[in-house]
């Protein structure tokens, strides 16, 4: 699995890519390096970019170690994030993820890139006016 992140300094957010099949270690090693908060706060919203990303092997003990490995990373509790899928199969798959996920966090999963960044760019203006 590719996994890589940058961070968008006019939008306050990460923009992350996940490609190919997914890779527990290089998952766990991407979200360890972001909740550190080296480069910007831990809890900075994200929007994950899904559309190249295998959904066909994505079941219910994947999400749950994707939801133990997130769930230990307590700086990233409450942090939007923005889930970009390709198709219905990566929607449905990652709707079951939300629900299964131990992790406070405010989360949509969105086909279209545009739409998802727009609700994440509002939600984190939201935010900043509170």
């Amino acid at each position: 699995m590719a996994v890589s992140f940058t961070y968008d300094n006019d939008n306050h957010l990460i923009r992350g890519v996940m490609t190919d099949r997914f890779d527990a270690s290089r998952f766990k090693s991407v979200m360890t390096e972001i909740a550190s908060g080296t480069n910007f706060a831990p809890a900075t919203a994200a929007i994950w970019d899904m559309r190249e990303f295998d959904f066909h092997h994505f079941d219910s003990e994947l999400a749950q170690n994707i939801s133990n490995i997130k769930g230990k990373l307590s700086s990233r509790q409450g942090a939007l994030v923005a889930y970009i899928v390709p198709n219905d199969l990566g929607y449905g798959l990652m709707r079951m993820f939300q629900l299964m996920s131990d992790t406070e966090h405010e989360s949509m999963v969105f086909l279209d890139y545009d739409k998802g960044l727009e609700w994440l760019i509002l939600k984190v203006n939201e935010q900043q006016d509170k």
